[in-house]
């Protein structure tokens, strides 16, 4: 399931990248994002279901017009969820969960320019922690 989460953490965050003059060097960026989080645990009855912002920064290195290289840190915002019942024992009870994730990522691109834009892909890892 954190797996899954990070994928869409990830694909909600990524950012928006603007053609550029296909010249080696750095650059950097940021983008904000919204994610959905739903997790649900059927030996329990129970579904946290949340929305909340997520906020990246990246940079990288582009070798030339065809190879990059680049890391970047994401955090989203808290992601809540209450649960309301009675418990035999302590009667009345609320359980809380709230949490928020951080990705830290770094992946080689490679580029392919074209006359008007440049399309790219990009492998590389993820690591996502509560």
């Amino acid at each position: 399931m954190r797996n899954l989460l990070a994928a869409i953490l990830v694909a909600a965050v990524v950012p928006c990248v603007h053609a550029q003059n296909n010249s080696a060097g750095g650059y950097w960026g940021v983008a904000f994002g919204f994610l959905d989080y739903k997790e649900v645990e059927p030996s329990l009855n129970i579904t946290i279901s949340d929305s909340t912002n997520a906020f990246r920064i990246f940079g990288g290195y582009r070798f030339n017009d065809n190879l990059a290289i680049e890391a970047g840190w994401a955090t989203t915002g808290d992601i809540k969820e209450s649960f309301s019942g009675f418990d035999p024992v302590f009667g009345d009870t609320t359980l809380e969960f709230k949490g928020d994730y951080d990705v830290k990522t770094i992946r080689v691109l490679g580029i392919l320019p074209l006359e008007a834009f440049s399309l790219f892909g990009g492998v590389g890892s993820y690591y996502m922690q509560t």
